[in-house]
């Protein structure tokens, strides 16, 4: 099942591979410019850290690295369809891409930053759950910034509708302590109790759990006073931004996640989501992307 991707890794120079699990590999990636790591599951981006810098994403230490389950923390790719699916409730949740294997497709390295890129296609399995025909492609360029690119082409005779979010569990200071900037005015759809529409009055800091979609997609800033450091994300492709913290009593209910640690990130997601589906003709394509930068 591995040996193109054991073929591809043995070729650089800054690539390992770690099995984490039985048949469960985790790319590392040793570079001057930044070390990160990589699950063949879910293409799924699970550290990322500058060198000299502190790591920027979060994964929780109690993840769970199992065929068919999510990890906690890192880039989830949620894909193709962002929370619930839209009819079908037994549908799982934030679609399938995160919870199959990719395939690694191509690597390419210079002096400045590693590029690997996987591709996730049709079979009658997805097609169980999204009867369509696709080619997902996720890149990854691995640097002093970080760059992630999710890709869509419909491969159908008729048109499909996607929605989807990089899901990035950023890694903070101390929640307390973070303004999150870039929001100013925007209108969201709050989600937390009751369904709200609200518009963002100045920065965003936390005081209790945070779900919502905000109906823009500028460059947004994390600053964060106890790591002494900004983290900026700028997107494309797309019109909404998601922010998600789940707080003390739903981080205690989730059992992948220790009780205390939603002080130690929060989710800044570029999206597809909620009023920002996308409609691909055949053939079509369309792309999901972010830069992250400190």
């Amino acid at each position: 099942m591995f040996d193109s991707l054991r073929q591809l890794i043995s070729a650089s120079s800054h690539l390992a591979i770690e099995e984490v699990a039985p048949d469960y590999p985790l790319i590392h990636v040793a570079h001057p410019a930044a070390s990160a790591a990589i699950a063949l599951h879910g293409a799924h981006l699970t550290a990322w850290q500058p060198t000299g810098a502190r790591p920027v994403i979060y994964t929780s230490p109690d993840a769970r690295f199992m065929a068919g389950k999510e990890i906690r923390g890192g880039i989830p790719i949620c894909w193709p369809w962002f929370n619930a699916h839209p009819t079908d409730p037994s549908m799982p949740a934030h679609g399938f891409a995160r919870i199959r294997f990719w395939t690694l497709t191509r690597v390419a390295e210079d002096d400045a930053f590693v590029e690997l890129e996987f591709t996730l296609n049709s079979s009658d399995e997805t097609r169980s759950l999204f009867p369509h025909d696709f080619r997902a492609t996720l890149t990854l360029r691995i640097g002093a910034e970080l760059s992630v690119a999710l890709r869509t082409t419909n491969l159908s005779a008729d048109p499909i509708t996607i929605s989807g979010a990089l899901h990035t569990y950023f890694a903070i200071g101390d929640l307390s302590e973070i303004a999150i900037t870039g929001l100013e005015g925007v209108d969201y759809l709050d989600t937390v109790g009751e369904h709200a529409e609200r518009a963002q009055e100045g920065p965003i800091h936390f005081g209790g759990e945070v779900d919502r979609v905000y109906r823009a997609a500028p460059p947004v800033r994390i600053v964060d006073r106890a790591f002494g450091r900004n983290i900026t994300m700028e997107s494309s492709g797309s019109r909404s931004t998601v922010v998600w913290n789940p707080f003390i009593q739903k981080a205690a209910a989730i059992g992948d996640l220790p009780d205390d640690a939603y002080r130690d990130f929060v989710c800044i997601e570029a999206a597809n989501a909620k009023h920002d589906v996308r409609t691909l003709l055949p053939e079509e394509s369309h792309t999901l992307a972010m830069t992250l930068r400190v």
